[in-house]
């Protein structure tokens, strides 16, 4: 019984892509940032300003391109992971004959 060694790696949602937590975590900063401010939490008063919201876009911004180095980073070592797994499984294939 031979096992399967062929190891691919499986294909991506958009959200699971640099590209998509980027946009996601950067968007939901911001509003969540608004959000909290307009009711208090994190500044003294409701009216939430254009200034505000420049800022809370800035530390979106800033999150997302965190995220996105991030992402980028966890998916290039699974690549190499997954590779060095096939070499590897070739090698010992290799090697039993």
């Amino acid at each position: 019984m031979e096992k399967n060694q062929n190891i691919e790696e499986p294909e991506l949602r958009w959200i699971e892509t640099p590209k998509g937590r980027a946009i996601i975590n950067a968007v939901s900063l911001t509003v969540l940032l608004a959000i909290t401010q307009h009711f208090g939490y994190i500044a003294p008063g409701p009216p939430v300003t254009l200034e505000n919201i420049i800022l809370y876009g800035i530390y979106g911004v800033v999150v997302g391109l965190l995220m996105y180095v991030w992402t980028d980073f966890r998916l290039r070592r699974r690549r190499k992971k997954i590779e060095a797994a096939a070499n590897s499984a070739v090698k010992d294939k290799s090697e039993d004959k």
